[in-house]
């Protein structure tokens, strides 16, 4: 995490906290945009209809997945599993160092900014509520 993160955090933050994060920023960078490594991050996409469009939905789980498995060492890319939720997704997921499940909710902004939420989260509550 970085210095700023943890300076505005005041403590080390839980694991799914921290994934959360990580998860937002890996995926909302732009694929290419980074010189270091041309492979992080997803392309830019239009916004998504994800119960409209099954391949897409389906070629974004993958690319997904595939950014997980490479980039977020803490979780089993194996025990993925995708649940669209009108313009969300649940993601659910196994940590590695232990059988706990984290559940995240991914949602698409009207910018196409991938917001992550924790189960404890009130847009995590209220997305839930209108599905």
């Amino acid at each position: 995490m970085p210095l700023l993160d943890r300076l505005k955090a005041g403590s080390s933050l839980p694991p799914e906290k921290d994934i959360a994060l990580h998860l937002e920023r890996l995926l909302n960078l732009r694929k290419g945009s980074l010189a270091l490594d041309r492979e992080l991050g997803l392309e830019a996409q239009s916004q998504l209809h994800l119960a409209a469009d099954e391949q897409r939905f389906q070629d974004l789980m993958t690319r997904i997945a595939e950014q997980v498995s490479r980039y977020e060492p803490r979780l089993q890319p194996k025990s993925l599993d995708f649940t669209p939720l009108g313009q969300a997704l649940l993601l659910k997921g196994r940590l590695v160092a232990s059988q706990q499940s984290v559940e995240f909710l991914l949602v698409f902004g009207q910018d196409n900014y991938l917001q992550v939420h924790l189960p404890e989260s009130t847009t995590y509550q209220k997305v839930l509520a209108h599905v």
